[in-house]
């Protein structure tokens, strides 16, 4: 049996956003809570693209990822999912 401790898994980026002195690292609590202000629709579309000019741990890249694989599960096969969002959709 795992015990509660062993079981615990932080986020990297939640704990990296606690650390850092000299850099301003965006918790993917808020990330989450400013990506919940553009319309749903945006990950569902295929076609939308996303830049992070000023990507440093990639939060917002890897939130936006698991917001468009959601979105996009019913369009795309399983096994190329991933790939196209990837490669695709995310600058």
């Amino acid at each position: 049996m795992i015990s509660e401790s062993q079981s615990y898994n932080p986020d990297v980026l939640s704990c990296l956003a606690n650390l850092s002195s000299d850099e301003v690292f965006t918790p993917p609590q808020l990330v989450n809570e400013i990506l919940d202000l553009l319309p749903p629709e945006l990950f569902n579309n295929k076609n939308t693209k996303f830049l992070d000019p000023c990507c440093k741990s990639g939060v917002f890249l890897r939130e936006i990822a698991k917001r468009l694989i959601t979105g996009l599960e019913k369009q795309i096969p399983n096994l190329q999912l991933k790939f196209c969002v990837s490669r695709s959709s995310l600058f």
